[in-house]
């Protein structure tokens, strides 16, 4: 039960071994909506932007889909004030993935420690 950061998303489209490895471990992975749009927005604009989205949408088929719910959208709030309050501000897609962790008690896989670890009561792991 795990929702995977848009990190290992990427790694793994970019056919890097590691992220291939770490996702075949992760047992019933999840990802964020935002998780989507951050994949699309690494991609929009560019020449092959069809193609690419193609892959995308192929590799995300794989995994469940946590939507922005209006109890996801609470929690993500949450994180994002609370961190933004101690002067520690994380980007908003990543309160919104700490937010789906929270809000559904699932781990986050990520390798950005920088930002998850600050997230009080959010399980995550590095892959």
């Amino acid at each position: 039960m795990t929702i995977l950061d848009t990190d290992i998303l990427v790694a793994h489209l970019r056919r890097r071994k590691e992220a291939a490895i770490a996702l075949a471990a992760v047992e019933d992975p999840k990802f964020s909506s935002i998780t989507r749009f951050e994949l699309y927005r690494g991609i929009a604009g560019q020449d092959d932007e069809l193609a690419k989205a193609i892959m995308v949408d192929r590799l995300l088929k794989k995994f469940a889909e946590l939507p922005l719910d209006p109890r996801v959208c609470l929690f993500s709030a949450r994180v994002y004030e609370s961190l933004r309050e101690d002067g520690q501000e994380v980007g908003l897609a990543d309160a919104v993935i700490a937010g789906t962790g929270l809000a559904h008690r699932e781990t986050v896989v990520s390798r950005n420690a920088k930002h998850f670890k600050r997230v009080e009561g959010l399980r995550w792991r590095s892959w």
